[in-house]
């Protein structure tokens, strides 16, 4: 059995967005909870790190596919879109919903079945709305949107990565003044009931036109795109930007016989946000932020 693994979605790395001070490695712990100081640098990663924001693994993760193919040329390659060459396991015009956690083992519902063949190209292309569902302790008391606690837990609300207005969808800023802004609520253990929080991908970081909605031949020619409801058609504003496509080079060799496994990894997939007024001696929980995830893809 050969694994590749296949990408980083949402490459959010190769976007430039002012955001908060995040360390790149898992928070550091005490007995299990977060270690979190009363200073600007509120917490410290495994690797040493300082900053206002860590990464975790979400207890739940949700994404929803729309395709998952492999394709014989690069999909997204010129600027109208072009999946002819594809070949697909997911094709779905409503959306297949997938909830990874760990330890569970879930089958991702496929619909079709890959054509025998020699494929150069992975394709992707997934809801904008990336959904996390999670609880956190901590060493210290923190603030949420209406309680105080060592445990924090996600609201059923939606950021948008770009801080756009986007018609239809109500959004929240994070604001450690504002704690009706904030995406997460704290208080005892037993009070936790985390809900689904949403982050909206809207555009790549910027404010502006199409570049904004797409970026192309990342990481080794990987090229990643937004897209409209239509799932082919590319997105031209924060309005109409609801997909993110995904395209890759994965030389691969499909038979008549082949299996599949698909897996996903979410360590590191979530960044626990956070803020210090020393004013009023005060540690906020601002939102969970959704970072990249792994997917390997396994042929027998």
């Amino acid at each position: 059995m050969k694994i590749f693994r296949l990408l980083q979605i949402i490459l959010i790395t190769s976007f430039s967005l002012p955001a908060f001070a995040e360390t790149d490695s898992a928070c550091l712990r005490s007995s299990g909870d977060i270690i979190v100081a009363l200073n600007d640098n509120i917490v410290t990663d495994d690797n040493g790190n300082l900053g206002s924001s860590c990464k975790e693994a979400p207890d739940f993760y949700r994404i929803k596919f729309y395709k998952f193919a492999l394709c014989k040329s690069n999909p997204l390659l010129n600027s109208t879109n072009d999946f002819s060459s594809c070949s697909y396991l997911v094709d779905s015009s409503a959306g297949v919903s997938h909830v990874i956690t760990y330890p569970s083992t879930a089958l991702l519902a496929t619909n079709s079945v890959l054509t025998p063949g020699t494929y150069n190209f992975l394709l992707l292309v997934l809801d904008n709305s990336l959904q996390q569902k999670h609880t956190e302790t901590f060493t210290r008391t923190m603030t949420g949107a209406t309680g105080t606690g060592k445990t924090c837990w996600t609201l059923e609300k939606s950021t948008a990565y770009g801080g756009n207005t986007i018609t239809g969808i109500t959004t929240v800023s994070p604001d450690p003044d504002t704690r009706s802004s904030l995406a997460m609520e704290c208080g005892g253990t037993s009070s936790a009931d985390p809900k689904y929080t949403t982050e909206i991908f809207e555009t790549m970081g910027c404010d502006g036109g199409p570049p904004c909605f797409e970026n192309k031949d990342i990481n080794g020619g990987v090229y990643v795109r937004l897209l409209t409801t239509d799932n082919i058609t590319n997105a031209t504003s924060v309005n109409n930007s609801k997909r993110i496509a995904v395209a890759m080079p994965m030389v691969r060799t499909v038979k008549a016989t082949s299996s599949y496994e698909i897996g996903f990894k979410v360590n590191g997939s979530s960044s626990i946000d956070l803020h210090y007024d020393s004013g009023a001696t005060k540690l906020t929980a601002m939102k969970i932020g959704a970072d990249p995830f792994q997917v390997s893809f396994a042929v027998k």
